[in-house]
């Protein structure tokens, strides 16, 4: 119908050329209908991007979820850790261009931004509840601070693996056996099997 067929145009060109390349004619013209027809449904180039972003963190906090109910603990705090980051490392791998272009818009504009704190709660509240009922796993002063370094770590990682400027280095710093390195080389296996 005309309201998918606009959203996948979007969705196309945020993540073949970005959104200050997006233009209502553009997207009008991928979707194959006429510029009044997008109209219709959406007043600007911003209410297709947030379309766009609400339906992608949708499908991200599905993924989340499916791979919540699967998650079995008794690993122990390395084994939830381990597969907290790949959870997290999953749900950045789907559609990372466009997951990159929304983040980028997030933090230039604050749209999303609701969506984006949503879906970062639905990460952080399991692995607190976690980390809470296992202090003899986890010895912090602060477990509140410690998912929360953990949760945006990955995030930086992810975002500074997506700036695609040449040049540009990703440093990670952090204690030895913290898996810094082996989330870092996820990070960057599965952003290689996205490219071209």
């Amino acid at each position: 119908d005309t309201m998918e067929a606009l959203l996948r145009a979007t969705a196309h060109i945020l993540e073949k050329d970005g959104y200050d390349r997006l233009t209502t004619n553009r997207v009008a013209e991928k979707a194959g209908v006429s510029i009044g027809s997008l109209y219709q449904y959406f007043p600007n180039k911003d209410a297709l991007v947030l379309a766009v972003g609400e339906r992608h963190f949708d499908e991200m906090r599905a993924l989340l979820y499916e791979r919540l109910g699967r998650t079995v603990v008794p690993a122990g705090l390395a084994g939830t850790v381990g597969d907290v980051i790949a959870m997290l490392v999953a749900t950045h791998t789907k559609n990372p261009r466009l997951h990159a272009a929304l983040s980028e818009r997030v933090l230039r504009t604050g749209i999303l931004k609701r969506r984006a704190a949503h879906l970062q709660e639905d990460i952080y509240r399991p692995l607190l509840a976690y980390v809470a009922a296992h202090p003899e796993e986890i010895s912090v002063d602060d477990p509140e601070m410690a998912v929360f370094v953990l949760t945006h770590a990955v995030e930086a990682i992810r975002f500074g693996l997506a700036m695609g400027h040449s040049g540009y280095h990703v440093f990670v710093l952090g204690d030895a056996g913290s898996g810094k390195h082996a989330t870092t080389f996820r990070l960057l296996r599965d952003r290689a099997a996205s490219e071209p």
